[in-house]
């Protein structure tokens, strides 16, 4: 008589651990490229507008040079942003994230935050409430509202409304737009690293850490 012998091996463990690793690597490289966009676009801006600058021979007016030595410190102002966002993302994720409790005027940290915006951009932005004051960390406020209104600007509509409010059990700041929404099937995905609901086409690709690190 013959016998055989069948041996059976699960596999689907090793399989998902693959593809799980193979994801991995994918974000990593989607990462690295999106930081060297995200970086290389203002330092472009910085150097090409400073290396004129320097050019004796360049026949820039007194306003050319005004409105360049602008733009090199509004670029600057988002490569330190970039930066900021990545540390604290790296520091969220490791645990080692400090956060102070002080009071914190809400209404007057989000108009320090629109400051920081240029005045076609701002004046998009109607800030309504009175001066709230709430237990937090002005710096990470002010990372939060800067995240929240860089999103209402690039993504959402003509016009974006700040209401400061509180009820009994909150101090609250709401950004809203009157743009199309976020599809109902993204709403959660959005606050994943990495991750965009919108592609407008004229606009590059962000980190999208900002609204991860907002909810962290």
């Amino acid at each position: 008589s013959l016998e055989f012998t069948a041996i059976v091996r699960d596999v689907s463990e090793r399989e998902r651990t693959r593809e799980e690793l193979k994801a991995l690597v994918r974000s990593k490289n989607e990462l690295i490229a999106s930081i060297s966009h995200e970086l290389r676009t203002p330092l472009t801006a910085v150097v090409g507008f400073a290396q004129l600058l320097q050019d004796e021979d360049s026949g820039l007016s007194a306003g050319e040079r005004a409105e360049m030595i602008r733009l090199i410190a509004k670029e600057g102002v988002d490569l330190t942003n970039i930066v900021e966002d990545l540390l604290v993302a790296a520091k969220a994720e490791a645990g080692t994230l400090t956060v102070v409790h002080v009071p914190v005027d809400l209404r007057a940290q989000t108009a320090q935050v629109l400051e920081t915006w240029s005045r076609p951009e701002a004046g998009r932005v109607e800030l309504t409430g009175p001066s709230i004051r709430a237990i937090g960390d002005p710096t990470r406020v002010r990372q939060i509202l800067r995240n929240l209104i860089s999103n209402a600007l690039h993504y959402g509509g003509s016009r974006i409304r700040i209401n400061v409010r509180s009820d009994s059990s909150a101090a609250r700041v709401q950004v809203r737009d009157d743009g199309p929404g976020i599809p109902p099937g993204e709403r959660e995905r959005i606050f994943d690293p990495y991750h965009r609901a919108h592609h407008t086409p004229g606009l590059t690709n962000s980190m999208g850490l900002g609204l991860t690190i907002s909810r962290q």
